[in-house]
Order: structure tokens, then sequence, then C-alpha cells
């Protein structure tokens, strides 16, 4: 890593970050956010998502087509 890089431990995203990663809509992550189904953390007045946190909520709600 370059000297004065900043690596950060885990990639925070924004809800509308999120919700392209996801391919749903903006609204469906607050939604998500709003009832504790998806963590999410402020910065200052902002409310980022860990990227670990989604994946981990796509693999909680994957299904298994047979």
């Amino acid at each position: 890593m370059a000297e004065g890089t900043v690596r950060p431990r885990q990639m925070l995203l924004t809800v509308p970050e999120t919700a392209e990663l996801l391919g749903v809509s903006g609204w469906l992550v607050w939604k998500l956010v709003w009832s504790g189904e998806l963590p999410s953390t402020r910065v200052g007045r902002l409310v980022r998502l860990y990227l670990s946190d989604v994946t981990a909520y796509l693999e909680r709600n994957r299904r298994r087509v047979e």
C-alpha cells in the first residue's frame, strides 16, 4: 500500500449505492433499515451501510431453487 493511503477496514455504502447493489429501490432499502432487517450506522447525519452487513443480509435471505 502506498504511503499516506487510507484503507478502510470495511466499505461503507450510501442508501442509493446499496439499492443499486441489491437491484432494488432506495425506498426498499430505507424500509429494511427502519425495520432493523438491514443494519446501518450514522456518520453525523448521514446513514451508511457496511458492505459486510449487506452481503450478510443477502446470505440470510437466499432461497434455494429446487
